[in-house]
């Protein structure tokens, strides 16, 4: 959290309108503010009044809003643990032993043994005490309460191998509480879980030993983006680490609050930050707005950075190619492309972006050699300049998979697409959304083969991993629905299927443009349904809806309005009106010789 010297007031009146009608905390309200020192934050904390309560509940549940309006405190709190912390390591020279005792519920515990093994994090400041007693005390409480669990965490801490790795700090004589002995460990604290099992009486006892390893992923995070928090100040970096992190919702309501009070931080650094999180939230035309304003605020500078003129253009076409609009997608990465080419060195990363996103284009036209070429371009850079571990090589590998997957080679697509997945299980959070892509795209592939029981097995694992990282009216939830109700279309399961392309279509038509591809591909899904259940007319109402859609947001000789005129074609013949399905089969045939293909593009659309 990065500091601010105009937060304390906002913390103030925020804490007097929450206790408006309490007068006890009213009055510790201000006497807070008329004589808090910085080298008071963590006799305040202990007193478990206001400060206490308001900021562990923020923590406890993400609250990014709150947590920025107590922004001014947690740097004051963290600093002074910082401090103690280096009189601790001078006084501690064996292995510091520490317990805590709390109350799961039963669902909370089972949990906890599925972890043994692995690394937990703490999303709050963590208070244990010395005692084992003291802590076994508020594990038997809780034991008495039904459904729950008397849970006594023994934490082992050897500072000697932590490399300052995780802070915690022995509080017990600023405390009023200080037969409790109290030893708070700092944000962010990682500890990997020994052993779970029963002990004493009714009480579990969890084994855990405080560990580096989740400083250093952080460590990792901050030099494969030393060049850009060089750049940028510390409180946009916060914030994209939020977005990169995927907490889109979180960096979009932090930097929503900079943008109200913004200090010297750029005006058009901070727009365009809040426009990327918009982009990954899948709000692409206030992402659009949100570029296009940072842009302007750029040109008009009497100082240009060209870097970042190159980054707001690059993501601009990011939204067109999303939106489908593939010539404008291609001008705006052309642009950015040319001025990152003049100012950067041949193998920089962004470099290789740029041809990455350019390939896009290509594949989304269906020009996938070109595409090839380009993407294949992009990785070489990328293993050249890049960790082999980095986001951005499994993102590239991916969009490599996807090429050889629509060219019908599946094996090579499999390859490309298990390096990716792989990469990114390293180097992200469990439920990360590029681990869902990753899951999705090896689900396609398998569609594609025939295997559709593996299909769906990838594809519900990431509509899983999409539910619990992205709103629920996030377009990639849509775009696993629809793949799972494709799975169940070809198996003839068509009630399913439809019940799963209608929650698709609902989402895609709040969440994105009426006007998008893929609220065109909902409805070519759902009228094959209902064509392959002979229901004709119904289908043909979902089949002209999706070729309208298709007809306004591609050229006139796209292979997706071909399927669209072919689909149609098809109900007609049914309905035994064959002049009318040869009309519309010329149509489509004629579009289908001139974009060279051999076949007809697939009927029904994955994600």
């Amino acid at each position: 959290m990065p500091p601010d010297h105009h937060g304390k007031q906002q913390m103030i009146q925020k804490c007097q309108e929450y206790y408006r009608d309490n007068r006890k905390e009213l009055k510790l309200i201000q006497d807070f503010d008329e004589t808090y020192q910085r080298d008071d934050a963590i006799r305040w904390y202990t007193k478990q009044s206001f400060v206490y309560k308001l900021i562990n509940k923020a923590l406890r549940t993400e609250d990014i809003e709150q947590l920025y309006l107590f922004r001014f405190f947690i740097v004051d709190l963290c600093s002074c643990l910082a401090q103690e912390y280096e009189k601790l390591k001078q006084r501690e020279k064996n292995v510091l032993r520490v317990y805590r005792g709390v109350n799961l519920s039963s669902e909370e515990f089972e949990k906890l043994k599925e972890n043994e093994g692995k690394l937990i994090s703490t999303n709050g400041f963590l208070s244990t005490s010395r005692s084992r007693e003291v802590a076994l005390h508020f594990a038997g409480e809780s034991a008495k309460h039904r459904d729950e669990v008397g849970v006594l965490f023994e934490i082992e801490c050897d500072l000697s191998e932590l490399h300052d790795a995780i802070t915690v700090a022995d509080i017990a004589h600023f405390s009023n509480f200080a037969d409790e002995e109290e030893v708070l460990f700092d944000l962010g604290a990682t500890f990997e879980i020994h052993s779970v099992h029963r002990r004493e009486s009714n009480v579990s006892v969890v084994e855990m030993v405080a560990t580096s390893k989740g400083r250093e992923t952080a460590q990792d995070y901050i030099a494969l983006n030393r060049k850009e928090l060089e750049e940028s100040s510390v409180v946009v970096m916060f914030g994209t680490l939020l977005c990169d992190m995927g907490q889109y919702d979180k960096s979009q309501k932090y930097f929503e609050n900079v943008l109200r009070s913004p200090g010297k931080e750029d005006i058009a650094h901070i727009q365009f930050s809040l426009g990327r999180a918009y982009d990954f939230k899948g709000e692409h035309t206030k992402a659009l707005d949100l570029y296009e304003r940072s842009y302007d605020i750029m040109m008009s500078s009497t100082q240009i950075n060209v870097k970042e003129q190159a980054r707001v253009l690059n993501n601009i076409g990011s939204v067109y190619d999303t939106k489908g609009q593939y010539d404008r997608a291609f001008e705006y990465y052309e642009k950015s492309l040319k001025i990152r080419e003049t100012c950067l060195s041949p193998d920089h990363p962004d470099i290789a972006g740029s041809l990455n996103n350019i390939g896009q284009v290509y594949s989304d036209k269906g020009e996938y050699d070109c595409a090839l070429g380009y993407y294949k371009r992009g990785l070489k850079i990328m293993a050249k300049c890049l960790p082999p571990n980095h986001p951005d090589i499994a993102s590239s590998l991916n969009n490599i998979g996807q090429v050889y997957s629509d060219k019908g080679e599946y094996d090579h697509a499999l390859g490309y697409y298990k390096r990716g997945l792989k990469i990114t299980e390293k180097c992200l959070p469990l439920y990360h959304p590029d681990i869902a892509s990753s899951l999705n795209n090896i689900g396609q592939v398998y569609f594609r083969k025939a295997q559709y029981d593996r299909a769906l097995k990838y594809y519900e694992t990431s509509l899983n991993i999409r539910a619990t990282c992205l709103p629920a009216e996030h377009p990639d939830i849509a775009g696993s629905l629809n793949n799972i109700g494709q799975v169940y279309s070809t198996k003839g399961q068509y009630d399913r299927a439809l019940e799963y392309y209608e929650t698709s279509l609902k989402i895609r038509e709040t969440s994105l443009p009426p006007d998008h591809p893929n609220i065109a591909n909902s409805l070519n899904n759902i009228g094959q349904v209902y064509s392959r259940k002979g229901e004709c007319d119904r289908a043909l109402e979902y089949y002209e809806r999706s070729l309208k859609i298709r007809e306004t947001c591609f050229p006139a000789d796209h292979p997706y309005i071909a399927s669209s005129l072919n689909n149609i074609a098809i109900v007609y013949s049914r309905k035994g009106e064959y002049d009318r399905a040869l009309k519309y089969y010329e149509k489509s045939l004629k579009i289908t010789e001139k974009c060279f293909l051999t076949a007809h593009p697939p009927t029904g659309k994955c994600d």
